[in-house]
């Protein structure tokens, strides 16, 4: 901890030593309008009132509704393509960097608890589980890791990064620094057809910045406190003339546990991490070996980029990662943390031709979902590359009004090997019996084409939808997504929209490969194992069709008055097709030709329920600025999931309807920032969830059986709060307050307790 004090007592010693070196201010007498408007929140927030009042008088508007200019970020995700917040067709929101800096958020993902329509709950210090309108832990009595969420793609500009071993998204593995963060858009609801797979409940683009002001700038952001923690970002850009530009980030993020117990499914309470045992009364596999770690993630990389022409951009992104983070995962049946591994390079390659755009971007690395599991290994070797090609295809004089068709072709490759893990561990344990998923190299490719359309036959009418069709080569199967909708201007300041939707989740390694076989011991003198079947191996009986969500959706855009915004939608889904890893109900004995003797099987085969859940809420957010420069949101999701055909348990003894209890009945939240006395800001947050019960599988040792254990989370209601003084020129030192909670009470079932985390730092603009 010394060290990392010593570097942050450093870094403020430079910083205030080059405090007497000129920066440029804003001349309130010369400054253009179309300079105004490129001002960013953070600069006009840091201005005294009265240059702020004669700012907003040479725009033309209030001092209110010039900072709102500067909050309406554009955003891309909806449609693809730039428009302001006000007018995107879909359930969009933009968390910009400004907001990023001011409210503290220390993750990607504890900043989404500022959007409406986001589940964010926390697991370990810094880990969070992610659910964009719920739907999770289904099915409902299943292993941990079908608690992740599957259904949300995650991108960074454009780029996917997302997990095809089991799905979802490795956060701790993000290779980007908050402070390259330019802003966070979130669509929600299927998007498959702009996106592609895996675009189901909706998209998080990460948008990061770009060298836009001559030479030099350079930002860094520092935080050290409770828990060991220590979170360094920052990025510095160079815009070298009009043509060149480059711009490196690092980052990192290193942080304990609240605390070093851990929850044991066996007597269902926190022990030491040496009691543990597991289900089968196994103690070896049941042991992790750093108690106190949380998270422990190391991030950099570098972008150039090169405008040939005012209508072109190329532009070559070079980046790295390695991190160890203890969170919910795959579990080893002794408690549901885990710590797991991954390290991974990524190059990505962009170019804007004109209206023709093009991607290319390959990832390959090393990752462990589990560090010392054994059974099954879940470390192995992957590779994913990327192609995609679109062109924007103005239809304007045609005197039809304003048509814009934008056709595209994709291409994705997903490979992931696990055998040379496999002979390195079998070796180093000396245990031929050891085995993973896979066994070998195994691939998944998709080969995709889409159009989009967009058209406005009136100024006020907007009618947009997108078709792709997806073909994969396993299951060897076309699937079509679609979306379309309308939206209709009402006024300047009122907007009414409609969509409907369809989407669909790529098949993953395991669901589709799994070919583990283990050892379990000798059972009635016959030896004992225990079989996972993906859909392609040949113990599986069931034919694979993938998990899809349909949409249908309203919503309203209203600015009421100066200070007062509103953002509402509701929405229906219908979910079915849900993948899960289920036993049958008895063992098989079978006679095994090449050991020459008979087997005992107890096989675990993936299969398609016939579970279909049906969602119906509103989520909205208001927008208030009741007195100048403060800036207020109120947002909040109120939902019910209803389950048919659901299994009443893991062996499937019945089919059921019942309302789903582990997506919350309720989240939201509100926040609140105000500058005052010029150089002081303040900045408090509150995120709040209704009760919830989260069902997994338990096995019964002394009764042999398959059996369910279930957890409720209380109500939780977690606050945060940032005090910055900007010491000068938009560098600030703060004090940053996370997890303000008197209950202190788990908010994952089988997580940590979660406890206050209490943050010193400094922020330098340069």
């Amino acid at each position: 901890m010394k060290k990392y004090l010593l570097f942050i007592v450093l870094i403020t010693w430079v910083f205030f030593n080059n405090r007497t070196q000129a920066q440029p201010k804003i001349d309130i007498d010369k400054i253009s309008k179309s300079e105004i408007v490129k001002l960013s929140y953070e600069v006009l927030l840091d201005l005294p009132l009265e240059d702020l009042k004669k700012l907003a008088e040479i725009v033309g508007v209030s001092p209110d509704e010039l900072l709102k200019i500067a909050l309406n970020q554009e955003v891309s995700a909806a449609s693809k393509k730039g428009e302001s917040l006000f007018e995107s067709p879909l359930s969009a929101s933009v968390i910009t960097k400004e907001e990023l800096r001011l409210t503290g958020a220390t993750t990607v993902e504890e900043a989404l608890r500022f959007i409406q329509g986001i589940i964010v709950r926390q697991e370990t210090n810094g880990n969070f589980d992610v659910h964009i309108r719920g739907n999770d832990n289904l099915p409902s009595g299943n292993m941990s890791h079908f608690s992740e969420n599957t259904l949300t793609l995650v991108m960074i500009d454009n780029r996917i990064v997302y997990n095809y071993m089991n799905g979802g998204t490795i956060w701790e593995s993000l290779p980007i620094s908050l402070t390259d963060v330019e802003r966070i858009e979130v669509v929600r609801g299927p998007s498959s057809a702009l996106y592609g797979p895996n675009a189901v409940s909706g998209v998080i683009n990460i948008i990061t910045r770009k060298p836009e002001e001559d030479g030099i700038k350079a930002n860094v952001d520092i935080q050290a406190g409770s828990y060991t923690s220590l979170l360094a970002n920052a990025v510095l850009l160079h815009k070298i003339n009009n043509k060149f530009q480059w711009k490196a980030y690092t980052s990192f993020d290193i942080r304990g546990r609240f605390v070093t117990d851990f929850y044991e499914f066996l007597r269902q309470e926190y022990l030491p991490v040496d009691s543990l045992t597991s289900m089968f009364n196994n103690i070896y596999f049941a042991k992790s070996r750093d108690t106190e770690l949380a998270k422990d993630g190391k991030k950099g990389g570098v972008t150039l980029y090169y405008n040939p022409t005012a209508f072109s951009l190329l532009s070559l992104s070079m980046g790295m990662e390695d991190s160890r983070a203890q969170s919910i995962y795959f579990e080893n049946l002794a408690t549901p943390l885990c710590i797991r591994n991954s390290t991974t390079g990524y190059v990505d390659f962009r170019a804007q031709l004109k209206k023709l755009s093009a991607q290319l971007n390959y990832m390959a690395g090393d990752q462990n979902l589990h560090e010392y599991m054994l059974k099954p290994v879940v470390h192995y070797n992957m590779s994913f590359l990327t192609g995609n090609l679109e062109y924007d295809w103005a239809l304007n004089n045609l005197g039809i009004g304003q048509l814009t068709l934008r056709p595209g072709m994709n291409f994705q490759r997903a490979e992931y090997d696990d055998s040379k893990q496999i002979s390195d561990y079998q070796q180093e344990y000396n245990n031929p019996q050891l085995g993973g998923l896979l066994g070998e190299a195994k691939h998944l490719s998709t080969i995709s084409g889409n159009l989009r359309l967009d058209y406005r036959p009136l100024s006020e009418l907007r009618i947009f939808g997108a078709v792709r069709l997806d073909k994969f080569n396993k299951p060897d199967k076309s699937y079509l997504s679609y979306q379309g909708g309308a939206s209709y201007l009402l006024n300047s300041r009122n907007m009414v929209r409609f969509v409907t939707s369809k989407a669909y989740r790529s098949p993953f390694m395991g669901d589709m490969f799994a070919n583990y076989k283990n050892w379990l011991g000798v059972q009635s003198g016959l030896n004992l194992y225990q079989v996972y079947a993906g859909f392609e191996s040949p113990e599986n009986s069931f034919d694979y069709t993938l998990t899809s969500q349909t949409l249908y959706e309203i919503g309203y855009r209203g600015i009421f008055t100066d200070w007062l915004q509103l953002d509402i939608e509701g929405f229906f889904t219908e979910s079915k097709n849900f993948t899960a890893l289920m036993p049958r109900s008895n063992p098989e004995i079978r006679f095994n030709d090449v050991l020459n003797q008979y087997e005992i099987l107890s096989i675990w085969e993936y299969q398609n329920l016939k579970m279909v859940a049906r969602q119906t809420g509103v989520s909205g957010v208001i927008s208030i600025n009741p007195i100048d420069k403060m800036v207020m949101k109120v947002f909040a999701t109120v939902q019910q999931t209803k389950l048919t055909d659901a299994p009443n348990n893991i062996l499937q003894d019945s089919l059921i309807s019942q309302t789903h209890k582990n997506t919350p009945g309720f989240y939201g939240g509100m926040s609140l920032n105000y500058s005052f006395l010029n150089r002081w800001n303040f900045n408090t947050s509150l995120y709040a969830f209704s009760e919830q019960t989260y069902s997994r599988y338990r096995f019964i040792l002394s009764e042999n059986r398959h059996s369910t254990m279930s957890a409720t989370i209380k109500p939780n209601a977690i606050i945060n709060c940032k005090l910055s003084y900007n010491v000068y020129q938009n560098s600030t030192l703060f004090i940053n307050v996370r997890n303000i909670n008197l209950s202190q009470n788990p908010e994952f079932a089988y997580s940590d307790k979660i406890k206050p985390l209490i943050l010193f730092g400094i922020n330098i603009v340069l």
